[in-house]
Order: structure tokens, then C-alpha cells, then sequence
């Protein structure tokens, strides 16, 4: 019986080995996946200390681990660093290739510290490719015999799935050129600093509209025809919301609202919806500086990350007719094109720049080749105007005879490891370079990225014609870019100079400038603007003494009607200004306002109101305080209490910050207003970029005006409010100066009155509307 239990036993055992092989011959993936883990920037290390290093993307984990008699793990990318004597670890399951973009020098330890049984190494130029005989999760660098680089790891792995077959492909999403109404579309930016594409969601995070990579959870929106261009709406909680940019208080805001006030207009270049808010063209996007996942207002003219309209692409339809030709005769003239670019060519080739252009555009968002290659051409202007990152890190164009370009997304020497900012000579718009790297594309736009510079001729223009001029007599009358130092400028003078200065540039010298004060904006700094007698004005952004003290500590102090001589730089920040300015005169005027201002402490309607604060400059207000009262249409800041107050006649004031009539700021209030609530704000006026508004004001109840009704006090009205009826007998009886006897009405009236001056009684006009 044991005998035949154990033939029984064999037996099953075969059985099980046998379907053990069946199973994975039978079932094993027939498919590959790629995945890429960069070093490009931190974004993918989740893990940093003295003594290890992990970088993980999209399922690949990269871990390293020092020996302990070699340096610390220092703070390193693009490329990563990994130290001799290293362990270095690769994971992600079923791996049966890697491929290692290592850097110049330090890419040989990579095949030197190699060694396994499962697989072998080959190396071309900087590529290092690691092939296995079987699949494997991990592959480990024991021990690096030097320090070894890596700018990105790319593993090839068999894909779970046996013979099932493919799923239905998802839709895959294009950015629409030609937009039409009435369409839906999803709305998004490919965000770079990110990698990512996102996609508006119909949420907003704060003052902002949040953002999902997935596209499917993405909110439709649709173009509605407008005058002058289109409005934009989105479906949000079945309820049509426009997707409007507006002003609040001192920002620019992107909003979703029951109603359109933005018109929008296709820039068919760059494939956004544009809308003008004070003088600016702004899109929905972020700034390209920043690893921002949600969309703010963005000014076009800026480089930035830009929302534009996607749509699904149309699935392929199947061929109706898969008979063959009956007639395969090739072409007669078969003739290649004269110049192919293959799609990838051979690493280390030489490329025209238009093959390099082509070439690029040919990858997919943020996807470069394998292979180097070589590119020459004439640098013609730095990315994004030649800003700080550009200058920094050598982000530049450069173009070839016929005036195509292509941008060199980085730059280091030729060996790799210095990079733009840190070279001693660096080449400049003009020069001629022949670069080595990677070519890709980005956002739409082909690159080189991290090239190294091969070549650099600098741009030298002799002088076609040295022999002096044989009449070197000057201009009569030669105007000097900069006059000298310490010069007495007028006002149209210092405008001028002003004017011909970039945004935030100033001049090296100082000037002494002489005008009359007519408006202050800022008594704590002295932001004022001077004027002569012509009517030239200029703003001054800080006026302080020669001790470095600011305006707020003057003695005497300017004030509107002085005269004034200062002395300072002159520049432009968005307009033409002096800058940090000191007071050098000052000759007392009259003093005063110089406009025609209400009367202090005037009762205004919301449209008066509007007319008086946009009779003011930029940024300036009204000496005087002033009562205004309307119904809240919006709240469109809880933390400061911004909002907008309306009137019968629709009219619509900002108010910039609220307080309680105790200083209470708004988000502390513990009975606020609300929107419907009919309220009366009491402060200053004026205007920020093109709104009027009230600043900084607060809640409380106008003073009592005179109807000139003389027998309030006789019909027994006593709710009708506190009114002077000029009745100097209220009481009937002829005594002026009485007391007001007990019972009597005017009894309440007086008390409350008298408490109300003692500061007792708080009275805040709110009425539910």
C-alpha cells in the first residue's frame, strides 16, 4: 500500500512540474513595456542621507548605497551621482533590458563594475545597455569601481498578460487648432516643471482652479459665441458656469461665475483663448518657473505653462476593403525622397538644424533620443527674454542661414561638468557654436537638452573700413544717453531719460529733480507724484532723508502743495519713476487737496462713489473718509473681507478690506455680513488698476440727515430714525433746554443717543435684502 501511495505521489509531482513549464510557456507575456526614470531634476528622488539615495518613477526604483570608507551622498542631479565603491540597485518586475545614459568620463564603471550570469553589457559611446537571459526585479551594482553618472535609466520588461488580448485603447487627446462653439473639449496645460499634463476639473483650490491628470475626470467646456470673440463655460454640478478673469482688489483672478464678463479670442500661434484685463492679454495657465498643479491668470506675453483646448482623436477606421491590390506592380518611380531623415538616426551624426528640428518634433511631450548628436548654428536670443534661469543655466536659440532655430535647452563643456553660468567663456548672441546632446521636444517645441559645447567662435565684426573720419567734427548738438551724475533735471527730462529704460532698470547716476506735490499714495514711505507748471508729472517711489530715515519721520514732512527738490535714480519699473529717493528742499505751499474732493464724513451713492475714486491716479486715495451704502452682490475674500457691494441702478463697488467699527478684522467678526445683506461702509476712496474702491473700511451706520420735516416728533413717529426736523419745541411745551420727562419718547431718543457718543452702542446698518 506505501509503494503504490508513493507511485501516486511521484506521478502527481510530474504532473505538477509539467503544468509548472505548461504555465509559464503557455501564459508567459508575449509584450514589452518601456518605462524612463530621469535624473534630470530631484522631482523623482523621494529619498536622500549621508549614506543613501532612492529615486523612483513610473514603478522603477533606483537605490544607492555608499561604501563606508568613500564620501557621503551629496545633494546631486541631472546627473545623478553615485560614488565609488557604491552598491547601486535597479528595480522593476520582469526586466530583460536596461539602459543606462551615462555621462562622458564617468560612464565606463558602469560596464567595469558589471558582472552576472543571467545577462551581458555592451557600450556605445555614453549608452550602456544591459540585456538578460531570463527576466529579473532587480539587478545590483555590487561595488563601483569609480564614480559613475547617470542622466536617465530607461528598463524594458515583459508585460503581464499571456495571449489575452489588448484592451480597447484609450482615447488619446489632441490640442485643437481650429476651436468651434457649442463643443466640448477639456481644458489643460502641459505643466513641465511637473511632467505632467493636467486638466481643469471644475474645483477651485483657494483663489485658483484645481487641476487632475486624469482626463476622463476633467470638467467639458465649451466656447459660446460673444461679441468680439467668445465666452468660455463649463458644466459644473449639471449648473453652466463662464469661466471669467477678473480684477480682485489687487489681483488677477481666474473665477468661475453665473455670468460672462470676460470675451475671449483664439491666438491661433500659440493655440490659447486670450482676454485683455486692464491693458494686459492674460490666459488661464501657471508660471513656468514654479511646480504649481493649479491654474492662476497668466500674462501672455511670458513664456508661461498655457491652458489650451483638447479634444479626443477620432479612433482609426478599419480599412472597408482588406482585399489586396490585384495590381502590386511597384511605383514606376520608386525615386527616394532627396533628403530623408530617418526618425532616429545614428548616434554621434551630424545634423543640419532643420534635421534636428525634425527629428525633435517627431518625439512625443518631454521625450529625447537615445543618441547624441552634433547641431551648429548662430546664437540669436536668449529663451524667455534672457531672464535669470536662462542666463543661468544657457537656455538659448540658435538658427542656421536660413533663419531656422532650435533651442538649446542647457548648456555644458564639453567634458559635462561645468555648466553655463560657472564657464569662464561663454558664448553670446552672435556667437557661433556646434553643440553635442539630446533631441527631443517639449510642449510642442524641438530642443537640444544638457548639450555640451564641442566648439565656440566668437563673434568678432572687424571694422570693414578702419581709417579714421577725415571730419571728426561732432554733432551740434549730441544728446547724451545718461546725463552726468548729480545734474539738475526737469520733470520732462527725467521722463524722458526714464523712458528709455527697461522694466525695473535704472539709471547708475543720481539727479536732482525739482516739483510741486500733487498726490501722496503711500504716507508711510512717501509714494507721491510731483508735478511743473506745464503739467508733467512723475511718480517718486520713496522719499526719505539723508539719514535713511522714511517719509513717515519728516519734520517737516511734504505735504500736497509743497514744493520739493529730491535726489535719486531715475528708471521704470511699469512706468517711468524716481526710486528710494532723498529730500533735499522743501518750500511750504498751500497745502490741501487739489481736487474737488466731498466734504468729509458726505453721505455718497455707490455711482458717486465709483466717480469719485476714478477720478484718482493709480493707487491713490481720498484724504477724506466718506459713508456709502449698497446690498452685498459678492464676498470674494473671507480671510480680508474683500467684496462688492451693488446698487438698485446695478451699479458695482469693490470693497478692499472690512473691519468692524472696533478694528475687528473681518475673518475675526463673529457676526459678519452676507451676501444679500444691505450694508453701509464708511473709509477712503479711490483706484487700483482701473476699479474704484473703498480701502480698508468699516461697517457703520451713516450719520443723521436733515429732511427738513418739521412733526416727526408730533405724529408719535418714533422709528422714523435720528432726525434733526428743526423743531426747537419738540416736547410742546416752550422750554428749549428741558430734560425730556419720563415717559416721553425723546426720553429713548436721547439715552440711546448719549450712549452711542460714549462709544457704548455699536449701530451697524445690515438688512437681509
Amino acid at each position: 500500500m506505501k509503494s503504490q501511495l508513493k507511485k501516486i505521489a511521484s506521478a502527481f509531482l510530474c504532473v505538477c512540474m509539467v503544468l509548472s513549464v505548461l504555465t509559464v510557456a503557455s501564459f508567459a507575456g508575449t509584450t514589452t513595456e518601456s518605462k524612463t526614470i530621469s535624473f534630470a531634476s530631484t522631482a523623482n528622488r523621494t529619498s536622500l542621507s549621508t549614506t543613501q539615495q532612492v529615486w523612483e518613477q513610473d514603478g522603477i526604483t533606483v537605490t544607492g548605497d555608499k561604501s563606508a570608507s568613500t564620501n557621503d551622498v551629496k545633494d546631486y542631479s541631472n546627473p545623478a551621482r553615485f560614488y565609488k565603491g557604491s552598491k547601486v540597485t535597479i528595480e522593476y518586475p520582469n526586466m530583460t533590458k536596461i539602459v543606462i545614459n551615462a555621462v562622458s568620463s564617468y560612464s565606463d564603471p558602469w560596464t567595469s563594475s558589471f558582472s552576472s550570469t543571467n545577462a551581458t553589457a555592451s557600450k556605445s559611446g555614453n549608452t550602456i545597455t544591459i540585456t538578460f537571459a531570463a527576466p529579473v526585479n532587480s539587478f545590483v551594482f555590487e561595488e563601483l569601481t569609480a564614480q559613475a553618472r547617470a542622466s536617465a535609466i530607461t528598463v524594458t520588461a515583459e508585460a503581464a498578460g499571456g495571449t489575452t488580448p489588448d484592451p480597447e485603447p484609450a482615447p488619446t487627446y489632441t490640442v485643437v487648432e481650429t476651436p468651434k462653439v457649442d463643443t466640448a473639449y477639456k481644458y489643460g496645460m502641459v505643466q513641465g516643471k511637473l511632467n505632467k499634463t493636467l486638466y481643469i476639473n471644475g474645483k477651485m483650490d483657494k483663489y485658483y482652479m484645481a487641476t487632475t491628470e486624469d482626463v476622463n475626470a476633467a470638467v467639458d467646456v465649451k466656447l459660446e459665441t460673444a461679441d468680439g470673440g467668445y465666452y468660455l463655460t463649463a458644466i459644473i454640478d449639471g449648473a453652466k458656469k463662464y469661466m471669467n478673469i477678473v480684477v480682485s482688489g489687487t489681483y488677477t483672478n481666474v473665477v468661475f461665475e453665473d455670468k460672462a464678463s470676460s470675451v475671449y479670442t483664439f491666438d491661433t500661434a500659440k493655440m490659447i483663448l486670450v482676454t485683455n484685463v486692464n491693458g494686459s492679454d492674460r490666459t488661464f495657465g501657471t508660471d513656468n518657473r514654479y511646480e504649481y498643479n493649479t491654474v492662476s491668470a497668466v500674462v501672455t506675453k511670458y513664456d508661461n505653462f498655457f491652458c489650451k483646448l483638447y479634444e479626443a482623436a477620432a479612433a482609426p477606421t478599419p480599412d472597408p476593403d482588406p482585399t489586396p491590390d490585384p495590381d502590386p506592380t511597384p511605383d514606376p518611380d520608386p525615386t527616394p525622397d532627396p533628403d530623408p531623415i530617418p526618425s532616429d538616426p545614428a548616434a554621434d551624426s551630424t545634423l543640419t538644424i532643420e534635421q534636428a528640428i525634425a527629428l525633435g518634433t517627431s518625439k512625443a511631450h518631454n521625450t529625447y533620443t537615445e543618441g547624441k548628436y552634433y547641431v551648429e548654428g548662430k546664437i540669436t536670443e536668449f529663451n524667455n527674454g534672457g531672464d535669470a534661469n536662462s542666463v543661468k543655466y544657457g537656455n538659448f536659440y540658435i538658427a542656421d542661414e536660413a533663419g531656422k532655430s532650435i533651442l538649446v535647452y542647457g548648456l555644458y563643456s564639453a567634458d559635462g561638468t561645468t555648466r553655463y553660468d560657472a564657464m569662464t567663456v561663454k558664448p553670446v548672441v552672435g556667437d557661433t557654436v556646434k553643440v553635442y546632446g539630446v533631441v527631443g521636444q517639449f510642449s510642442d517645441k524641438a530642443q537640444l537638452k544638457n548639450a555640451w559645447l564641442i566648439q565656440h567662435t566668437p563673434a568678432v565684426t572687424p571694422d570693414p573700413d578702419p581709417t579714421p573720419d577725415p571730419d571728426p567734427t561732432p554733432d551740434p548738438d549730441p544728446t547724451p544717453s545718461e546725463p552726468e551724475a548729480d545734474s539738475k533735471l526737469t520733470i520732462k527730462e527725467a521722463v524722458a531719460l526714464g523712458a528709455t529704460k527697461d522694466k525695473d532698470s535704472y539709471t547708475t547716476n543720481k539727479y536732482y529733480v525739482t516739483g510741486k506735490v500733487v498726490d501722496i499714495a503711500n504716507t508711510q514711505y512717501g509714494n507721491l507724484y510731483i508735478a511743473d507748471e506745464e503739467g508733467n508729472e512723475l511718480f517718486v517711489y520713496g522719499v526719505g532723508a539723508e539719514d535713511g530715515s522714511k517719509f513717515e519721520t519728516l519734520d517737516p514732512q511734504p505735504k500736497v502743495g509743497d514744493t520739493i527738490t529730491i535726489y535719486g535714480v531715475v528708471g521704470k519699473y511699469n512706468d517711468v519713476q524716481m526710486k528710494n529717493t532723498v529730500l533735499k528742499e522743501l518750500v511750504a505751499g498751500q497745502g490741501g487737496a487739489t481736487n474737488n474732493d466731498p466734504k468729509a464724513d458726505s453721505v455718497l451713492t455707490v455711482k458717486e462713489a465709483i466717480e469719485l475714486g476714478l477720478s484718482k491716479r493709480h493707487d491713490i486715495y481720498t484724504q477724506n473718509k466718506y459713508y456709502v451704502t449698497g446690498t452685498i452682490k459678492e464676498i470674494y475674500n473671507e480671510q480680508f473681507g474683500n467684496m462688492r457691494i451693488v446698487d438698485k441702478d446695478g451699479n458695482v463697488l469693490t470693497l478692499y478690506g472690512t473691519y468692524a467699527e472696533d478694528g475687528t478684522p473681518f475673518s475675526e467678526m463673529a457676526e459678519k455680513p452676507a451676501v444679500g445683506d444691505e450694508i453701509t461702509i464708511y473709509g477712503v476712496i479711490g483706484q487700483y488698476n482701473g476699479t474704484a474702491q473703498v480701502k480698508n473700511g468699516v461697517f457703520k451706520a451713516a450719520p443723521a440727515v436733515d429732511d427738513g420735516n418739521d412733526d416727526n416728533n408730533d405724529e408719535g413717529n418714533k422709528d422714523e430714525g435720528i432726525v434733526d426736523d428743526g423743531n426747537k419745541d419738540d416736547d410742546n411745551n416752550g422750554n428749549i433746554n428741558d430734560a425730556p420727562e419720563t415717559g416721553d419718547a425723546n426720553a429713548i431718543f436721547f439715552a440711546v443717543l448719549a450712549m452711542a457718543a460714549a462709544g457704548l452702542v455699536l449701530v451697524v446698518s445690515k438688512k437681509r435684502v
